[in-house]
């Protein structure tokens, strides 16, 4: 019965998120995790300021149109310059203009940088994800994969607020976030 109550409470409250002018609103469990998958998928830039087991970083991460995520670190001051980009399942780093492939299952590839990448890929996969609504915001659930994660998206924008993946103890803020197309932004 619970379950049941809590499904209704959230198809008749997402809509509001999805639907813009003229456009009709989600109506199913189904339609409402597509058009989250849809928004969580889009390309974009943002800010970010990331914990990590103990660790606090500063980065820009942005992903494109060609799949392809880019994480750059800009604190601290030791690993300011770090790239690490992830495309098609494959990782590379980037620093003082040496680039190397990393086997994404190695020590390194499996860092914050590519949890993060792994989580907000998963996020725009509407299979194993549940849709919750908070205060003001979405929050898109997975444990797909063998990895917890939640997605926070702002109601109004479906900018990026926040992911945590707590078995990684990695939380990040997204601040700044744009979606990559202007045209895109403005139709919101």
């Amino acid at each position: 019965m619970k379950r049941k109550t809590r499904l209704a409470a959230l198809l008749l409250c997402l809509p509001l998120l999805f639907c813009g002018c003229g456009e009709k609103a989600p109506e199913t469990e189904e339609e409402v995790k597509q058009e989250a998958a849809e928004i969580a998928s889009r390309d974009f830039v943002s800010g970010a300021s990331i914990e990590y087991g103990g660790l606090s970083l500063r980065a820009q991460i942005a992903k494109d149109a060609q799949g392809e995520t880019t994480v750059s670190l800009e604190s601290p001051e030791t690993l300011k310059g770090l790239t690490l980009t992830s495309k098609d399942g494959e990782v590379a780093l980037h620093y003082k203009g040496l680039s190397t492939s990393i086997d994404p299952d190695s020590f390194v590839g499996k860092t914050l940088v590519q949890a993060a990448i792994k989580a907000l890929n998963q996020a725009g996969n509407p299979q194993g994800i549940s849709v919750t609504r908070t205060d003001g915001g979405v929050q898109l659930i997975s444990s797909t994969e063998g990895m917890e994660f939640t997605l926070a998206l702002d109601q109004e924008t479906g900018h990026f607020l926040e992911l945590s993946v707590p078995d990684e103890k990695l939380n990040i803020k997204f601040e700044n976030f744009q979606f990559a197309d202007p045209k895109e932004e403005a139709q919101e």
